[in-house]
């Protein structure tokens, strides 16, 4: 059985360069990839003309990780009149991305998984779409799968999959009780196998909007969702991704929680939109101890725990699985 690798330390993405042409050269002609992805090439020259066009209106990227290259990924903006364009979102930035790895010795350990959940967030806040594309038969469409993406459609031979993009920065609020504040939230719209009904509740936030940055999305946030305007955003406390469904397709989440000290304890939703008002239903003060206790659904579901980390004195910021 092989071992996975530590991937405490990340990735890294270079633009392809005259440099990498010969290592592109051996992996896009090895047995396990021609046919697979691209058809070959007969020439270093051949393979430059393509991979090193100016002008091309793909991003193009070798991977490595700990300084060895391994593995090659590429994006592209899917525009009016791509042959996808039926599959891209009404609002934002579609992308299609391809990768491949194309060192023998780092398959099969979890660096598929690793490119695209670095690669993304990479790519910069305005992606709200992504779509791959492998042949049907691919092996890798169980990767994709596994990160979220869903079949939509199939286009000569290849099976189309997406997924939305959504970043969001949120607030742990706090009192001078050290009470967490929470908002009960009804929603039948956002899917979860482990939840049996459309009742939880949430930390206060929701995406960051153009031109934020994540302290101001947070600070916007609380004074919408919550009425209180005495406050201070401090420090970045944990971060972490997953996906959920809403209305039926997966959205991946991208979420920074800040902790937040909060000099009030009376709150309202007056300034909540029309449409949160409908799925928002209460706000709480909740003793810390409590959240370790409660049967309720709370999101992040490991938040009881990671509270009580912070309480402790733990290493902050940290990834989390949400």
């Amino acid at each position: 059985m092989k071992s996975r690798v530590d991937f405490s330390h990340t990735l890294s993405f270079e633009q392809v360069l005259e440099k990498h042409i010969p290592k592109l050269f051996a992996w896009l002609n090895s047995s396990r990839l021609k046919g697979i992805y691209d058809n070959g090439f007969s020439s270093h020259e051949q393979l430059s003309k393509k991979y090193l066009l100016a002008d091309s209106t793909i991003k193009r990227y070798i991977v490595y990780h700990q300084g060895s290259l391994f593995g090659y990924i590429q994006a592209y903006e899917v525009l009016a009149g791509h042959e996808y364009e039926k599959y891209r979102k009404e609002m934002g930035s579609t992308v299609g991305i391809d990768l491949f790895i194309g060192e023998d010795s780092f398959l099969h350990k979890g660096y598929g998984f690793l490119m695209l959940k670095e690669f993304i967030p990479f790519l910069g806040r305005n992606i709200s779409r992504v779509l791959v594309d492998p042949f049907i038969e691919n092996p890798s469409i169980k990767l994709f799968k596994k990160y979220g993406l869903i079949e939509i459609g199939q286009e000569r031979g290849h099976q189309i999959l997406s997924i939305d993009i959504r970043y969001t920065a949120r607030g742990l609020i706090l009192n001078d009780k050290s009470e967490l504040l929470l908002m009960r939230v009804e929603d039948n719209t956002t899917y979860d196998e482990l939840r049996k009904d459309d009742h939880f509740w949430v930390t206060i936030g929701g995406t960051i909007e153009d031109g934020e940055t994540e302290k101001e999305a947070v600070s916007r946030e609380v004074i919408e969702e919550t009425g209180i305007n005495d406050f201070s955003v401090g420090q970045l406390a944990f971060f972490g991704e997953h996906t959920l469904l809403f209305s039926g397709f997966p959205v991946r989440h991208f979420e920074k929680y800040y902790l937040v000290h909060a000099n009030q304890f009376d709150t309202h939703q007056e300034n909540l939109t029309h449409n949160e008002k409908q799925i928002f239903r209460k706000l709480y003060w909740w003793p810390l101890a409590d959240l370790l206790l409660t049967t309720e659904v709370v999101y992040p579901r490991c938040l009881g725990a990671q509270m009580q980390g912070l309480t402790q004195g733990e290493k902050i910021p940290k990834e989390i699985e949400l």
